[in-house]
């Protein structure tokens, strides 16, 4: 297999190679990147969010800003919740301003929350609009593209080659139970097709690998399409050079088990963050922003339901108790958030496909 022949290509480099080549070909990346932006006389945005991966991307970026005498040409774009379980993470996105020095435009993340774009029916290839990505990543890109940039440098991809490791990040798990708002029926059919996924995607150790080095999620290449392009802005993600991805396994085979999240970036990367974010465990969950979500949008999504009864019952969903199950998640409880979303993105998407034909 491809993955395979690549991870053996770097069987014999040592820590310090890989971690001078994991260095120059990130430099690399972001030089073609801020070039391609200066020769139209573009502005350059960073989104900051506060973590490893995006301030790394700042970093290395104003460095190559700064080599060309260009840093004022930079800013930075942040989300701001002002919840009590995100109460330090500002000190964490102002500590990168500070370091830098760089202007500053902060979004109002409660006008972002999940199913914030739930009145406007996606395009078929918009994933689940209760995962925060798609009304985030609109809002960044909007504001980058109001202030003259042309280019945004943000950090995807950072968890997946360097969260965990190939063998610890991708584990493909049993079905989970049968909701109550499923019948046998319909039931029967999804586990079907999560069977077939096992059978591909084993929890194994060669199933993680065989996903890490494909590098299929390192990116959200659908928000290129479908939000960036059009507005004339180009994402740049730091780790989408596919030669990183068996440097990243061969610093990963020399760190201990049980390594830390992210230990690989804190340290191959620790001069470029501040030492309260090289010290941080991990970002905040997500999982109060679902809820608040769910609650600010469940008069749609209620409407959402019962125009959609009909095909909710030929696929074995019973309605009342879909229902009752999305309440249940804006009341806090997210046992069934993935299941609920998945059938709520479904039923968006089918929408859409019945209002073009």
């Amino acid at each position: 297999m491809s993955w395979e022949i690549l991870h053996d290509d770097v069987a014999f480099v040592t820590k310090e190679e890989a971690s001078a080549e994991l260095r120059k070909l990130i430099d690399q990346t972001v030089a073609r990147a801020v070039d391609d932006s200066l020769s139209y006389g573009h502005r350059v945005a960073f989104e900051v969010s506060g973590g490893i991966d995006s301030t790394i991307a700042t970093s290395r970026g104003l460095l190559a800003l700064s080599k060309r005498g260009m840093e004022d040409k930079a800013f930075g774009v942040s989300i701001t919740y002002p919840y009590y379980e995100f109460r330090r993470e500002d000190r964490f996105i102002s500590d990168v301003y500070a370091d830098h020095g760089m202007r500053r435009i902060s979004l109002d993340g409660r006008k972002l929350l999940p199913f914030a774009g739930v009145k406007r029916t996606p395009v078929h290839n918009i994933p689940n609009l209760a995962v925060v990505g798609a009304a985030q990543h609109t809002a960044v890109v909007d504001a980058a593209a109001k202030h003259g940039a042309s280019l945004l440098f943000n950090g995807l991809g950072g968890d997946t080659l360097f969260g965990m490791g190939p063998t610890g990040q991708y584990r493909f798990h049993e079905a989970p139970r049968r909701p109550e708002w499923f019948t046998r029926r319909g039931w029967k059919i999804v586990t079907h097709h999560w069977k077939q996924l096992i059978d591909y995607f084993d929890s194994g150790e060669r199933s993680s690998k065989r996903q890490f080095f494909t590098g299929a999620h390192i990116d959200d290449g659908w928000a290129d399409t479908i939000i960036a392009q059009p507005r004339g802005v180009r994402r740049q993600c730091l780790f989408t050079n596919p030669d990183i991805i068996p440097l990243a396994a061969r610093l990963w085979s020399q760190r201990p088990n049980g390594a830390s999240y992210k230990s690989v970036l804190r340290e191959v990367f620790a001069k470029d963050l501040p030492q309260s974010i090289r010290r941080r465990r991990h970002k905040i969950a997500y999982d109060g922003l679902y809820v608040r979500g769910y609650r600010s949008a469940l008069p749609d999504l209620e409407k959402l339901i019962s125009r959609s009864e009909d095909a909710l019952s030929e696929a074995g969903i019973k309605t009342p108790h879909f229902l009752e199950a999305v309440h249940e998640i804006a009341r806090g409880d997210l046992t069934d958030d993935r299941l609920v979303s998945s059938v709520l993105a479904c039923l968006l998407w089918m929408e859409k496909k019945n209002d073009l034909s």
